[in-house]
């Protein structure tokens, strides 16, 4: 027990050591998941773009086929299991080779540039035979390889979409075979791994962009595998991440040229589509006119008190005045004078005794009283 624990112990500071921020056994095992995501992010940017011109430079299928049975997080979830899984591998490797990078001495940039492209035909070589036996055995596709190829339209950060056993086997030992082979410092064995990752990422991205020094120096492009993830082509170009010549040679190459539209197809559908939409965004959308103005907000009437008519103004000129009677006399009344002359009629009014019948209440008996003699 107490040997194991040593042994334990012992490795632990080994890990402690090696892996301190700066050393090349660092970069080594943070530069491929940093550098994945980084320019996955950037391509996942991309496609939520509505921009005509990165819409033009998308490999688009002439027939799209079914869309991905598998979700994004889905998707997200596994990369991040592989990278964790590649960066133990890392590790393992490590502790069981602690002095690799100490004992490489630096190389020239001659020999280290001869050493990289060596690295890339042993990576292309690795990956085509394993990829293409996991395509023949029916019981690997099934169990194995088929997680890969539920991404049937491919992007950016889909592309080390894999089960975890074809992820360490494919892609984590097919680089560490890469390294050891070619003979590598560990400096040189980073920028590797770091190159091969962004060739990985762009070759799922679907984007063929015209100045891409990659698709410019390597066949093997996001159009060239597009066509392997087409459930048409599922049997062709097994050949990733660099070159072509294996498909070739073995006869598993399919030309991606009739799978796309063309780059002037894609300009003119493109166009056709911005001028579709301008067209209908006229018709729906109202007619622009000039916005009504607001009404001068009225001045809110004062309160008046109830006056009488003998205190009311004089008539407004539109009102028709009465006519005065025939034979009466009328005399020009001013505002001022108003209310003076209706208290003096009133007055008046009060002070003029009832008219006068020129009978007396005791004639009257009288006549009455005498009538009555005369009829009896």
């Amino acid at each position: 027990m107490e040997v194991l624990r040593e042994q334990v112990s012992g490795m632990m500071g080994t890990i402690a050591e090696k892996l301190k921020p700066g050393t090349d056994e660092f970069w080594m095992c943070l530069t491929p998941p940093l550098v994945y995501w980084l320019v996955a992010i950037y391509f996942d940017i991309l496609d939520h773009s509505k921009n005509p011109y990165v819409i033009k430079h998308r490999v688009t299928r002439r027939d799209r086929g079914r869309e991905n049975p598998v979700g994004r997080w889905a998707v997200i979830q596994r990369v991040i299991l592989q990278h964790v899984l590649q960066t133990i591998v890392g590790v393992a490797v490590m502790l069981a080779d602690p002095d690799h990078c100490s004992a490489l001495a630096p190389k020239s940039w001659l020999q280290s540039g001869v050493q990289f492209v060596i690295a890339m035909f042993i990576m292309d070589a690795w990956q085509y035979w394993i990829h293409r036996a996991v395509h023949v055995n029916t019981w690997l596709y099934k169990h194995i390889h088929s997680v890969h190829h539920q991404l049937l339209i491919t992007y950016a950060y889909g592309a080390l979409y894999n089960n975890p056993i074809e992820a360490i086997l494919l892609d984590t030992c097919g680089a560490g075979v890469a390294m050891y082979v070619s003979g590598m410092t560990c400096k040189m064995a980073t920028a590797f791994f770091a190159f091969s990752t962004i060739k990985t990422v762009v070759d799922h991205s679907n984007y063929r962009f015209p100045l891409n020094p990659l698709h410019d120096l390597f066949p093997n492009s996001a159009a060239y595998h597009d066509v392997h993830h087409d459930i048409r082509g599922i049997k062709k170009n097994f050949s990733q991440p660099f070159f072509t010549f294996w498909d070739v040679l073995c006869g598993t190459y399919l030309d991606p040229t009739d799978f796309h539209l063309s780059q002037a197809e894609l300009d003119a559908k493109v166009d056709a589509d911005v001028s579709k939409a301008a067209a209908k965004a006229a018709i729906t959308s109202p007619k622009a006119s000039p916005a009504p103005k607001k009404a001068a907000p009225s001045p809110s009437p004062a309160k008046q008190r109830p006056t009488s008519p003998a205190k009311a103004g004089p008539q407004s000129p539109k009102m028709a005045s009465p006519k005065p009677a025939a034979g009466a006399t009328t005399s020009a009344v001013t505002p001022k004078t108003a209310p003076k002359t209706a208290r003096k009629s009133a007055a008046a009014v009060r002070d003029v005794p009832p008219p006068s019948t020129g009978v007396t209440t005791r004639s009257r008996a009288r006549r009455v009283g005498s009538g009555t003699a005369d009829q009896l």
